[in-house]
């Protein structure tokens, strides 16, 4: 069994980071819903929905790079 590159392990941790931002947004976006103005809810969650979508195409960027590292 060999070791993961340092690559791998750059990306695992690159991941690692990623979900935790994923996580930090996913309660921005809950906690956007006590506001009180659901003008500025809307907007904000707008924002929040944004930032996961990107983070869904950095996450598949990662897979197709691991796909193509030794």
């Amino acid at each position: 069994m060999t070791s993961p590159s340092k690559a791998h392990l750059q990306l695992l941790d690159i991941v690692n980071m990623i979900d935790m931002v994923k996580n930090m947004n996913m309660a921005l976006h809950m906690a956007t819903a006590d506001i009180g103005n659901m003008e500025k809810t809307n907007a904000l969650q707008s924002v929040t929905d944004e930032i996961e979508n990107r983070i869904c195409i950095i996450l598949d960027h990662i897979e197709d790079l691991r796909g193509i590292l030794p």
